[in-house]
């Protein structure tokens, strides 16, 4: 149980690392897309996808918070 635990939170960690990179990557060369990500991270398009719409998310609420 505590391996499984220990691995799961492992993934965690590296999910929240590479969502960091892919949403910098896409600040930096200012190139918002699924295929995009999916070259740039060597992943597949429905990781590729989802990340594209948490980035996009992040974005908008942070543009929100600055015209408020």
């Amino acid at each position: 149980m505590g391996d499984e635990f220990n691995d799961v939170r492992k993934i965690n960690e590296d999910m929240n690392r590479l969502y960091k990179f892919a949403k910098q990557e896409v600040i930096e060369q200012q190139v918002a897309s699924v295929s995009f990500l999916q070259r740039k991270f060597w992943i597949g398009y429905i990781m590729a996808y989802e990340m594209m719409g948490k980035i996009k998310r992040t974005i908008e609420e942070t543009l929100s918070e600055m015209v408020q």
